[in-house]
C-alpha cells in the first residue's frame, strides 16, 4: 500500500472522473443515448479517414473539437 511507503500521502477522488463514470453509466442504460454516441462516432470515422473531409469539418465546425469515444 502507498500509505506504507509514504505516511504523507492520501488519495483524493477526481471529481471530473467520477462524473465521466456516471455519464458512462448513464449513457449505457438508454438505448437513445446508445444511438445517439454510436452515430457520433460513425460520423467521426467518416471524417477521420480522409484528410480532405477532416479539414472541411475543421472549416465548417469551429466551435467543437470532434474526438474517438475511445
Amino acid at each position: 500500500m502507498i500509505m506504507d511507503l509514504n505516511s504523507r500521502a492520501f488519495y483524493t477522488s477526481c471529481g471530473c472522473h467520477n462524473l465521466n463514470l456516471v455519464l458512462c453509466d448513464m449513457t449505457n442504460l438508454s438505448p437513445k443515448a446508445i444511438s445517439l454516441f454510436r452515430v457520433l462516432q460513425h460520423i467521426y470515422s467518416l471524417f477521420v479517414s480522409s484528410t480532405k473531409r477532416w479539414k472541411i469539418s475543421q472549416d465548417n465546425v469551429c466551435k467543437f473539437m470532434v474526438k474517438s469515444l475511445s
